[in-house]
């Protein structure tokens, strides 16, 4: 059924329509503001603050990937290095 509106003013919403979601008035809120760079102060230091938490995270992430790979590197260079002290010490017994 099509509804045709005549009279001028608001139309009634239809009850139960869903969720309804209004931006905020941006303009309001900027009129608001008594000391803008003041604001914009505390707006850089908010970015700064998420900028280090993403950094820091990303950082914590890689270290935990690398964590056994150094792991076992280590056990690979002690290895080398008692194989290293055998044929050293069989070298410095042998004369020619």
């Amino acid at each position: 059924m099509i509804e045709v509106n005549l009279l001028p003013g608001k139309k009634k919403k239809a009850a139960g329509t869903g969720v309804q979601l209004a931006m905020p008035d941006f303009r309001a809120l900027i009129a608001q503001v008594k000391d803008p760079w003041l604001a914009a102060a505390a707006g850089i230091w908010i970015a700064v603050g998420a900028l280090a938490a993403v950094t820091f995270l990303a950082q914590a992430r890689e270290l935990a990937q690398l964590e056994p790979e150094v792991t076992r590197l280590q056990t690979d260079k002690r290895r080398y290095d008692q194989r290293l002290a055998e044929m050293r010490g069989r070298r410095s017994s042998w004369t020619p």
